[in-house]
């Protein structure tokens, strides 16, 4: 993420309450934040070319973040993202 940016300046509140919440709650995805402007190598290895952009790691393959950009869309995508039983589960629970 490039600070200079509207965008990001905007993201990262809302990106770093998501990875707290997701820490918090021993969730198996992990929020991980570059700044490609330092990172150049690994921006041009993913095909990074606006900023912000959030890629999801899935067995090791990236998929592009089609998700919302505020705490609980991105929690949402990912969660569903990373284990589609997780929403199914989480419900019969509060049952």
């Amino acid at each position: 993420m490039h600070h200079g940016c509207g965008h990001c300046k905007q993201l990262a509140p809302e990106y770093a309450s998501a990875a707290q919440h997701l820490a918090q709650n021993e969730l198996s995805v992990k929020l991980g934040k570059v700044d490609a402007t330092i990172e150049r190598d690994l921006a041009e290895q993913f095909g990074i070319r606006a900023y912000p952009t959030l890629k999801f790691f899935k067995n090791g393959k990236p998929i592009d973040y089609t998700g919302g950009q505020t705490k609980d869309e991105i929690i949402q995508w990912v969660t569903m993202k990373s284990d589609p039983t997780k929403k199914v589960l989480k419900s019969e629970e509060e049952l």
